[in-house]
């Protein structure tokens, strides 16, 4: 799908390293899961190129480390803020804009 890109809704793109929570709950893979998660941030409209780094069980949740490419029409202050406020987002590595 393309993405027809205007002043106002500018496209970036970065390449993010997080690790996301996935609750024993979960009822996808755990890629397919932390992909969703972070895709669900706001400001987040595509996670792509998934590469995983790690995944370590834990007792009620697994962690899932890897590298993503996301796109994203907010600032990137604002996309840094919002994937560190959210709660099943544990680390979040430098985020660099680059436009499409």
């Amino acid at each position: 799908m393309e993405i027809t890109c205007t002043d106002k809704d500018r496209v970036s793109t970065t390449t993010v390293d997080v690790t996301i929570r996935i609750p024993e709950s979960a009822i996808g893979d755990l890629v397919t899961e932390a992909e969703r998660r972070l895709g669900g941030v706001d400001g987040i409209h595509a996670v792509s190129d998934t590469d995983v780094r790690g995944i370590n069980p834990r007792m009620s949740a697994t962690l899932v480390t890897m590298v993503a490419t996301i796109e994203y029409t907010i600032t990137t202050d604002k996309l840094r803020n919002r994937i560190a406020d959210t709660a099943y987002i544990d680390v979040v590595g430098q985020l660099t804009e680059s436009h499409l």
